[in-house]
């Protein structure tokens, strides 16, 4: 009985484990070094962007944060931004959940990191999808 309980506590651990390393390597601040827009009807344009995407964690053992998203792109000839300051939690090893001071809630995924890059996907964001390569 012992062993079957040491068992659940270990994948209790290092299931959380995988979450919390994401968050460590979400913190900082960030720079997009290639964009993707997904309209409404799903045409992937690929304007120019810039501005900063930051994360914050609550903590070693966190899987929660605050974020600031400052991205401004031209979609269609008009300029566009995609501003937006709350906080996340990271869920099932890559899913984010975003909630904004708005309230607005929104499932990004986190592709790829590294200690030096990060790839996101943030689709159905107020009509586009976002899909962000970012550096530090």
């Amino acid at each position: 009985m012992s062993r079957f309980l040491f068992l659940i506590i270990g994948l209790l651990l290092f299931g959380c484990s995988k979450e919390v390393n994401n968050n460590k390597a979400l913190g900082g601040k960030w720079a997009p070094v290639d964009f993707s827009l997904f309209d409404y009807n799903g045409l992937k344009t690929k304007p120019p962007c810039s501005g900063t995407v930051q994360f914050t964690s609550d903590g070693k053992k966190s899987t929660t944060g605050t974020y600031d998203i400052n991205l401004l792109f031209d979609y269609n000839g008009s300029p566009h931004n995609f501003i937006e300051k709350g906080t996340y939690r990271i869920e099932n090893v890559n899913k984010i959940q975003l909630l904004s001071e708005t309230a607005e809630q929104t499932e990004a995924t986190l592709v790829y990191s590294t200690k030096d890059d990060l790839i996101l996907d943030v689709p159905n964001k107020n009509y586009f999808g976002y899909y962000i390569v970012l550096k530090k």
